[in-house]
């Protein structure tokens, strides 16, 4: 069964030329196990 994602907001605060390193999926669930993962992101 494909049961829905339990998907959480994510947020952060980052200096002007700043950078980060988020684990987007770190605080969603899958029940089936089916949890995806992004392999990039980028916001300019």
């Amino acid at each position: 069964m494909n049961d829905a994602v339990d998907a959480v907001n994510d947020e952060v605060t980052v200096a002007e030329d700043g950078s980060i390193t988020l684990n987007l999926t770190g605080n969603d669930s899958a029940p089936d196990g089916g949890l995806k993962s992004p392999t990039s992101t980028a916001w300019r």
